[in-house]
């Protein structure tokens, strides 16, 4: 399958979610994360905002403030260049109507990379070999291009997982990805482990 054949595949697939479905299956991955290491020993969170029928993230972002972790959200500084960074939040009501219609801070404090921060990253599809297939913007590409490497971590439904997706030299790999039934770890050679 091409990039656009996976992307619509998966759309299709996301559409089918009820409401109630799309909360119970992100309660789960959320739940999955809020437990792990990687999260309990992060000062600083870089997270999406969810949109549509993506797995919410505001039972994350949440969380993640009232444990006192710093937590940033993205905003698109160019569209024209595929720019955006990362501003930190107080609070859900810091968040406006941005590109796309998607939540985006108001972009009072930005965030500059941090050692012991861990990025929650968006996409349309993931594969054995920790590849990821966005939607098609080059954003967090562009991003993460430009930065020291985070440990990337992605929420997906099962549906979202292939054993093998197309992808490009710039694609970025993630190191971990939690769905609802699996937490999946990329090691340095790629291989996957599972637990569940």
């Amino acid at each position: 399958m091409t990039k656009q054949e996976v992307r619509t595949k998966i759309r299709e697939e996301k559409r089918k979610l009820t409401t109630d479905q799309i909360e119970q299956l992100s309660q789960r991955i959320v739940t999955q994360f809020l437990e792990s290491e990687q999260y309990q020993n992060a000062n600083v969170v870089y997270c999406y905002v969810s949109y549509n029928q993506e797995v919410s993230t505001r039972e994350l972002i949440n969380q993640a403030l009232a444990d006192g972790k710093k937590l940033a959200v993205p905003k698109v500084t160019d569209r024209a260049t595929h720019e955006m960074k990362f501003y930190y939040i107080q609070d859900m009501s810091d968040l406006i109507i941005g590109y796309q219609g998607i939540l985006e801070p108001e972009g009072k404090e930005e965030s500059l990379a941090q050692e012991n921060g861990l990025m929650i990253v968006p996409g349309l599809a993931f594969d054995l070999s920790g590849n990821r297939l966005g939607y098609g913007g080059g954003f967090y590409d562009t991003y993460l291009n430009n930065l020291n490497r985070y440990q990337l971590i992605s929420f997906a439904y099962d549906f979202q997982f292939f054993d093998t997706i197309p992808t490009e030299e710039y694609d970025q790999t993630i190191d971990q990805l939690y769905t609802p039934t699996r937490k999946i770890i990329f090691e340095k050679r790629r291989v996957a482990t599972w637990s569940i």
